[in-house]
């Protein structure tokens, strides 16, 4: 009976660790938003969207992270006046990034 006891104390403390154990919590500004996300031949991830500041500024925003979800590499595109989104990403085979999205241009 003890024995029983003893094995069972142990699977669950192994099933509720390893079951709480799979977050993958990243925090990558306050105003990033991310509207596509794709697997890169690395297992990392490439993250495309915008992000934002100083007012009604927005500017394209791609993310490469590793497999651990640290931040390998960025780049910001556009000018952030008045407008630009990353919508989806794909990747081509030779290892190329597919970007599309939209700006906006003010007519004045």
């Amino acid at each position: 009976m003890k024995i029983n006891t003893v094995i069972l104390v142990i699977l669950f403390e192994c099933i509720f660790f390893y079951s709480f154990g799979q977050g993958w919590p990243r925090f990558y500004g306050t105003n990033a938003n991310f509207s596509s996300v794709v697997e890169s031949y690395d297992k990392g991830i490439l993250l495309g969207g915008d992000t934002s500041g100083y007012g009604s500024l927005t500017w394209g925003w791609l993310v490469k992270t590793d497999v651990n979800g640290e931040i390998l590499w960025h780049i910001y595109i556009g000018d952030g006046y008045p407008f630009c989104n990353i919508w989806a990403i794909d990747l081509c085979q030779d290892g190329a990034v597919i970007l599309t999205g939209a700006t906006k241009e003010l007519d004045t």
